[in-house]
């Protein structure tokens, strides 16, 4: 992980790199302002913590890769679509620690 302070007017910056996945990364979402959601080839949806940029959960039961990824307004719920048809709905509702 690379963090990275982003000076006023630089909006050319890198502010962090999440790295954790085992294949190429093809979709991301913020999910509120306190977490990022990934999906990848590796068959696996993660969810990040944008402050600190660690790995919250890794969530698996794709067979196939993970095409796409969306929140809930609130926050409670992350859909992933997957290669072989099928979308999950997880529940995001989960303490962090």
């Amino acid at each position: 992980k690379v963090f990275h302070r982003v000076k006023e007017g630089d909006l050319h910056s890198r502010v962090m790199t999440l790295a954790g996945h085992d294949g190429e990364v093809r979709c991301v979402a913020f999910a509120g302002e306190e977490r990022v959601v990934t999906g990848s080839n590796d068959k696996t949806v993660r969810v990040w913590d944008v402050a600190t940029g660690s790995q919250l959960r890794c969530l698996d039961g794709h067979r196939d890769r993970v095409y796409s990824v969306a929140t809930h307004p609130w926050g409670h719920l992350i859909a992933s679509g997957c290669g072989d048809g099928t979308v999950n709905v997880w529940d995001a509702n989960w303490t962090d620690g």
